[in-house]
């Protein structure tokens, strides 16, 4: 049986399979944050190794090669999303959960360093990675045209056309990954709720809430 010392020690030392786990989330983080910024064909694996202070061999002991890191945070983004319409689909009307989705997804982007949106670049993925990939948002993109057509029956939808209006709440959302400094101006639930407003009021039928006020000037 081990001493107090020993178990104590045991308690508070990240095993070696958590360690595991911890690079591999750093490593996916940083792969998402270097294909947003400079994209997947202008990202090599030396550049992640670089920034991740390691050997380029090393990322091969998490990942067989760059694609698979690709494909990874397009999948995790895309569980993310449905999450996030799946917990909406619960509202009454067709714009409260659409306001809902997008206060959702847009939380988990601000707050995740892996979840997020990647354009898909030619050849980056595997056809069949490709194909799941667009599968997947094509299926969203089809929800939301579905809750603008029950919004506008419910009426709490102004009438217009959904696919529009998806293309541009899918548009809208698809950059905050781009440009949302999490040290900026607005906290992750301040855009979320922000932006789910700005939504709301361009298809709401009556008066929606008042936008959450920025952060104080010395939160900056």
């Amino acid at each position: 049986m081990p001493s107090p010392v020993v178990a104590a020690w045991g308690d508070r030392v990240p095993t070696r399979q958590t360690q595991r786990e911890l690079k591999e989330e750093i490593l996916y983080e940083t792969a998402a944050r270097c294909f947003n910024k400079n994209g997947y064909h202008g990202t090599s694996l030396t550049d992640l190794a670089n920034e991740l202070g390691i050997k380029k061999t090393s990322i091969y002991n998490y990942v067989a090669d760059k694609r698979e890191l690709l494909y990874g945070i397009h999948v995790r983004s895309l569980e993310a999303a449905r999450a996030a319409k799946d917990e909406a689909a619960t509202e009454k009307t067709g714009l409260a959960k659409i306001r809902k989705m997008v206060f959702n997804y847009v939380s988990e982007i601000t707050h995740s360093p892996t979840i997020t949106f990647i354009l898909l670049e030619d050849g980056a993925l595997a056809p069949e990675q490709a194909d799941e990939v667009l599968a997947g948002r094509t299926a969203l993109d089809h929800e939301l045209r579905i809750w603008v057509a029950e919004g506008i029956k419910d009426k709490s939808i102004v009438p217009c056309d959904p696919k529009m209006v998806s293309l541009l709440i899918t548009g809208g959302l698809a950059w905050v990954s781009k440009w949302y400094n999490p040290g900026g101006e607005w906290s992750g639930e301040q855009l979320a709720e922000s932006m789910s407003i700005y939504f709301a009021r361009m298809l709401s039928t009556s008066f929606v809430d008042q936008l959450p006020a920025p952060r104080p000037a010395m939160a900056r």
